[in-house]
């Protein structure tokens, strides 16, 4: 423990004189007792984070770069890409030269050429990239470092890999072809066992994941601790035969070639090292000592990568593992009231559930009360699959696939695809927006269930509640937001969320609320990860409705995301979009109700007004001018929300609507197309003259957005202009008496009236 202080405070430390940490661990080393061990483990973290490598100067991610990396993962091959990890070693730019280790996912694309196996260490050249993060409400870390490289041509090996890495590569080889016969249709099941037994998640359906994720089951994906567990057991049943002394062989011989197949990922290398380390325990005879093997483990692997405390993956790994060594006890001892056969399993999974509350409850945007229910059904399921997909795999590496294996692990892969048919369900994931201090409140409240009289459990659980409650009303007693009588706030706000490249923003008043577009991601689920936490901390728990301007990736994946996590009533969405991609899957999920606007058409949201400017019914133009434009009313209050409409569409506005007087002097314009040159015309600017000019747009995107023509129309003409690019959410509060609130809750809070 005093290594885990002492390593958490040096990383947090601006500057550590190393003369002064070599006294403080001397001063230890000196005093005798506790006290003295204490000071000396604080001591020794300090100086794990003294000795680490200087990071090199920063890069300048415009300009490629040469690595060289040892390959860390096994490759994974899709249908135009190669993915793999790797731990790079050395980066040269230009004349810098600078040694420094940090984790990369490197992107190849596909060739004739196989891709580096494990173990090998390979010279790349290509552009470093990462995510920037998201600075909504809350806040989104930037993602992991990616080197993209062009061709094959600018991959060189260096050095090949060693003995054991060239049978890890080999059983993988081998396992990934016995699949790869099974999957000839591509079916969910192959996909399933593919993610279970190699730890590749890259062609399980998103919906799948994403229905896990909704029921607080998504760690059954993740090949950890329980996957080797599962393993481990399974292989000591199947051993009963075999004599006493060597009945924990085949369980450790199968949890080390599940490591060479899977990898030696941070997850996967720490569940096998604490399997390996209970199996001993058990094998010697010596009494269980759980406490005492995580601790060692975790000063091992502090000491070895002092950096890993801030890796969610090796906090969540502790924080479960130790729940259910501390909780799991002292549940069963509690818990007389239920059932034997059921205690211990219920026990593990509340155990490991409310330890890891803390940190899953601030990121996800919610907390699954059901989750231990699921997760009772869910472990024997999964021991299933397990146990099927090794059997499966084994004789299709021995005999040859046949259509029967296939249909096997369909059946077993059917609970999931009826997760997805059911869609969101109240009472699954409940979207809260609590900090993470009530989050630790929130834990406690739930262990105090389990453990403390309850008289106590009552206190701590009206703490719990008005931690929750302090969050939802935080915001509002900030900024003096009036609460209606329910506690629903009063004052209707429009909102851009921080969603990168892409639009996303949500228009709302009390409990009304309509999402207009929802970003997108090529890859991955940007609605899970980004936009229902940020709607969960605005106290958006459903939506009247999503409304699609156009089928673009960055407008349209991320509401699919959203509809597969929230209810979502109804879909508005432009004509001529019906059967697209896009819309199609929208429907798919559990939307109740569709409808197609064009101009002229209007709509209600609380006391907003909305009215479609544009498209005409039988319009055929190009897919951005052919945008939901709306025009969004409230008392005096105009805003204009444009999609991504070019000039073209623009004129043909200011020429419909100039007698009208629905574009003149507006408050607020959503500017077109995240600031396009190709859009927000003089012409448009001229007419609407516009006070606040909102645009969405990613931190150094490729497009270059927002033009510098685009900014400098917006500042000829007056309007106050706000990038998400460079202050993240953008909240605005339309208040009584005339007034506009600026909110940045990225940035210092700020009031501007009309």
């Amino acid at each position: 423990m005093g290594v885990l202080v002492g390593v958490c405070g040096g990383l947090r430390a601006s500057y550590l004189p190393l003369p002064w940490v070599g006294l403080l661990l001397a001063l230890g080393l000196a005093l005798s007792g506790r006290a003295g061990r204490a000071i000396a483990a604080v001591a020794g973290g300090l100086l794990a984070v003294c000795l680490e490598p200087v990071p090199g100067p920063s890069l300048n991610l415009d300009r490629p770069v040469e690595v060289v990396a040892v390959v860390s993962g096994h490759p994974i091959q899709q249908r135009d890409e190669t993915f793999f990890r790797a731990t790079a070693r050395i980066w040269r730019q230009r004349h810098d030269i600078a040694i420094e280790s940090f984790d990369l996912q490197v992107t190849l694309p596909r060739g004739d050429t196989p891709p580096p196996s494990i173990g090998s260490t390979v010279r790349l050249r290509g552009y470093l990239g990462r995510s920037a993060g998201f600075a909504n409400q809350p806040t989104i870390d930037p993602g992991p470092w990616r080197l993209y490289v062009k061709s094959q041509r600018f991959l060189e090996l260096v050095t090949p890999p060693g003995p054991l890495m060239v049978v890890a590569g080999r059983l993988r080889c081998v396992a990934e072809e016995a699949i790869e016969e099974i999957d000839r249709m591509g079916s969910g099941g192959a996909a399933l066992a593919r993610a279970l037994l190699l730890g590749d998640r890259s062609r399980l359906p998103k919906a799948w994941q994403q229905a896990l994720q909704r029921c607080g089951l998504a760690h059954l994906l993740a090949v950890s601790g329980l996957h080797v567990g599962l393993l481990a057991w399974l292989l000591l049943v199947l051993s009963r035969l075999v004599p006493v002394k060597l009945r924990m062989l085949p369980a450790a011989l199968g949890i080390l070639m599940y490591l060479l197949i899977v990898g030696p990922r941070p997850s996967m290398l720490r569940a096998a090292v604490m399997g390996l380390i209970a199996l001993a325990t058990l094998t010697l005879q010596r009494p269980p000592q759980g406490l005492n093997a995580l601790a060692c483990c975790i000063l091992v692997w502090v000491v070895h990568d002092p950096g890993i405390v801030g890796e969610l993956g090796f906090q969540l790994s502790v924080a479960a593992t130790a729940g259910i060594l501390i909780l799991l006890p002292v549940f069963n001892r509690r818990w007389i009231l239920v059932p034997r056969v059921l205690r211990g399993p219920l026990a593990v999974t509340v155990a490991a559930q409310v330890a890891t509350i803390p940190w899953i409850a601030p990121l996800e945007g919610g907390v699954h009360p059901l989750s231990p229910l699921l997760n009772l059904a869910a472990i024997p399921w999964l021991a299933g699959c397990l146990l099927l997909g090794f059997v499966v795999l084994l004789l299709a590496s021995f005999v040859g696939s046949a259509a029967w294996m296939q249909t096997l692990l369909d059946v077993a892969a059917s609970p999931i695809q009826a997760l997805v048919e059911i869609g969101p369900v109240a009472g699954l994931f409940l979207p809260l927006g609590i900090s993470p201090q009530s989050s630790c409140l929130l834990a406690l409240t739930g262990i105090s269930l389990g453990l403390w009289p309850w008289k106590t459990t009552r206190v701590v659980l009206v703490l719990g509640c008005c931690a929750l409650s302090g969050d939802a009303l935080s915001g509002d007693a900030l900024s003096g937001d009036a609460l209606s009588g329910d506690g629903v706030r009063s004052g209707p706000e429009f909102i851009v969320l921080d969603v990168g490249q892409g639009d996303a923003t949500l228009l709302r008043d009390g409990r009304h609320a309509v999402l207009i577009d929802g970003g997108g991601w090529r890859r991955g689920d940007l609605g899970g990860r980004v936009v229902v936490p940020a709607l969960a901390a605005l106290g958006v728990h459903r939506l009247d409705a999503v409304l699609l301007t156009h089928p673009d990736l960055d407008h349209c994946a991320g509401l699919v995301d959203v509809a597969r996590y929230l209810p979502v009533d109804e879909l508005w969405m432009g004509p001529g979009w019906v059967e697209g991609r896009c819309a199609t899957e929208l429907l798919a999920t559990t939307v109740r109700r569709w409808r197609v606007l064009w101009r002229g058409e209007a709509e209600r949201v609380g006391r907003w007004h909305l009215q479609i400017l544009h498209p005409a019914a039988g319009m055929r133009h190009s897919r951005n001018d052919r945008s939901l434009v709306v025009a969004a009313n409230l008392g005096e209050h105009r805003l204009l929300l444009t999609g991504d409409i070019e000039t073209s569409a623009e004129r043909r506005l200011v020429t419909q609507y100039r007698n009208l007087d629905l574009l003149h002097e507006v408050d607020v314009l959503k500017v077109a197309h995240h600031g396009s040159k190709t859009s927000t015309s003089d012409a448009l600017l001229r007419e609407a003259s516009p006070r606040i000019a909102l645009i969405s747009s990613g931190p150094g995107n490729r497009h270059g957005h927002p033009h510098p023509k685009v900014l400098e129309r917006l500042r000829i003409v007056g309007a106050r202009v706000l990038r998400t690019d460079r202050i993240g959410m953008i909240r605005l509060r339309f208040r009584s008496q005339g007034r506009i609130s600026i909110e940045l809750p990225a940035q210092p809070r700020r009031t501007s009236g009309k």
